[in-house]
Protein backbone atom coordinates (compact mmCIF):
# COMPACT_ATOMS: atom_id res chain seq x y z
CA UNK A 1 0.00 0.00 0.00
CA UNK A 2 2.56 2.36 0.56
CA UNK A 3 4.86 2.28 -2.42
CA UNK A 4 1.91 2.63 -4.55
CA UNK A 5 0.38 5.41 -2.61
CA UNK A 6 3.77 7.05 -2.54
CA UNK A 7 3.62 6.57 -6.80
CA UNK A 8 0.33 7.71 -7.07
CA UNK A 9 -0.38 10.38 -4.64
CA UNK A 10 3.39 11.88 -4.37
CA UNK A 11 5.17 11.24 -8.03
CA UNK A 12 2.53 11.36 -10.20
CA UNK A 13 1.05 14.27 -8.39
CA UNK A 14 4.40 16.28 -8.74
CA UNK A 15 5.41 15.25 -12.42
CA UNK A 16 7.76 18.28 -13.15
CA UNK A 17 9.75 17.82 -9.69
CA UNK A 18 13.08 16.37 -8.99
CA UNK A 19 12.60 14.34 -5.98
CA UNK A 20 14.64 11.29 -6.05
CA UNK A 21 12.60 8.31 -4.47
CA UNK A 22 14.36 5.26 -3.22
CA UNK A 23 12.31 2.24 -2.40
CA UNK A 24 14.27 -0.63 -0.87
CA UNK A 25 12.61 -4.49 -0.29
CA UNK A 26 13.65 -7.30 1.12
CA UNK A 27 12.00 -10.24 2.88
CA UNK A 28 9.50 -9.59 5.53
CA UNK A 29 6.34 -11.12 5.12
CA UNK A 30 5.35 -15.07 4.30
CA UNK A 31 5.51 -15.29 0.37
CA UNK A 32 7.78 -12.40 0.17
CA UNK A 33 11.00 -13.52 -2.08
CA UNK A 34 12.85 -11.96 -4.60
CA UNK A 35 11.99 -14.17 -7.12
CA UNK A 36 7.81 -12.76 -6.78
CA UNK A 37 9.43 -9.38 -6.10
CA UNK A 38 7.26 -6.85 -8.65
CA UNK A 39 10.68 -4.18 -8.63
CA UNK A 40 8.91 -1.91 -10.73
CA UNK A 41 5.66 -1.24 -8.57
CA UNK A 42 6.94 2.22 -7.95
CA UNK A 43 7.76 2.51 -11.70
CA UNK A 44 8.14 6.32 -12.02
CA UNK A 45 11.73 6.86 -13.75
CA UNK A 46 12.83 9.46 -10.84
CA UNK A 47 12.51 6.08 -8.84
CA UNK A 48 14.81 3.42 -7.93
CA UNK A 49 14.03 0.04 -6.56
CA UNK A 50 16.36 -2.22 -5.14
CA UNK A 51 16.52 -5.43 -3.19
CA UNK A 52 18.09 -5.93 -0.10
CA UNK A 53 18.81 -9.64 0.79
CA UNK A 54 20.51 -8.82 3.88
CA UNK A 55 18.24 -6.06 5.08
CA UNK A 56 21.21 -3.53 5.28
CA UNK A 57 19.15 -0.70 5.18
CA UNK A 58 17.00 -1.50 7.75
CA UNK A 59 19.67 -2.52 9.89
CA UNK A 60 21.76 1.00 8.99
CA UNK A 61 19.35 3.57 8.99
CA UNK A 62 16.31 1.73 10.89
CA UNK A 63 17.35 3.25 14.14
CA UNK A 64 16.58 7.15 12.77
CA UNK A 65 12.93 5.83 12.21
CA UNK A 66 10.56 7.84 14.24
CA UNK A 67 8.43 4.44 15.79
CA UNK A 68 9.98 1.32 14.51
CA UNK A 69 11.82 -1.13 15.92
CA UNK A 70 13.90 -3.56 14.01
CA UNK A 71 13.63 -4.86 11.40
CA UNK A 72 12.33 -1.49 10.49
CA UNK A 73 10.69 -1.87 7.07
CA UNK A 74 7.47 0.00 5.81
CA UNK A 75 8.70 3.32 6.77
CA UNK A 76 10.51 6.20 5.01
CA UNK A 77 13.12 8.61 5.64
CA UNK A 78 13.40 11.72 3.80
CA UNK A 79 16.25 13.78 3.07
CA UNK A 80 16.70 17.29 1.91
CA UNK A 81 18.09 18.57 -1.99
CA UNK A 82 21.49 19.73 -0.27
CA UNK A 83 22.34 16.29 2.25
CA UNK A 84 25.20 14.67 1.43
CA UNK A 85 26.20 10.86 1.54
CA UNK A 86 29.61 10.54 3.79
CA UNK A 87 31.16 7.71 5.44
CA UNK A 88 28.16 7.68 7.73
CA UNK A 89 24.71 8.52 6.94
CA UNK A 90 23.24 11.86 7.37
CA UNK A 91 20.05 12.49 9.72
CA UNK A 92 16.95 12.69 7.66
CA UNK A 93 14.90 15.68 8.04
CA UNK A 94 11.77 13.34 8.08
CA UNK A 95 10.88 9.78 8.82
CA UNK A 96 7.82 7.75 9.36
CA UNK A 97 6.01 4.28 10.27
CA UNK A 98 4.33 3.27 8.22
CA UNK A 99 4.28 4.82 4.92
CA UNK A 100 0.75 4.93 4.50
CA UNK A 101 -0.11 5.43 8.23
CA UNK A 102 1.90 8.74 7.85
CA UNK A 103 0.82 9.59 4.34
CA UNK A 104 -0.29 13.09 5.54
CA UNK A 105 2.76 13.52 7.56
CA UNK A 106 5.20 12.74 4.81
CA UNK A 107 2.78 14.76 2.19
CA UNK A 108 3.56 17.87 4.30
CA UNK A 109 7.11 17.46 4.49
CA UNK A 110 7.73 16.90 0.72
CA UNK A 111 5.19 20.14 -0.16
CA UNK A 112 7.30 22.05 2.13
CA UNK A 113 10.89 20.82 0.22
CA UNK A 114 8.92 21.67 -3.22
CA UNK A 115 8.08 25.09 -1.28
CA UNK A 116 4.22 24.38 -1.75
CA UNK A 117 3.68 24.65 1.65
Amino acid sequence: MGASWVQKDILEEHPDSDLKVYVVWFDMLAGDSREGWDGYLVSDPRATNLWDEKRLVSRTLGDSVEGASPPVWDAYLLYGPKTSWDDTPPRPIGTGYTVYGERDKLRKEILALLGED
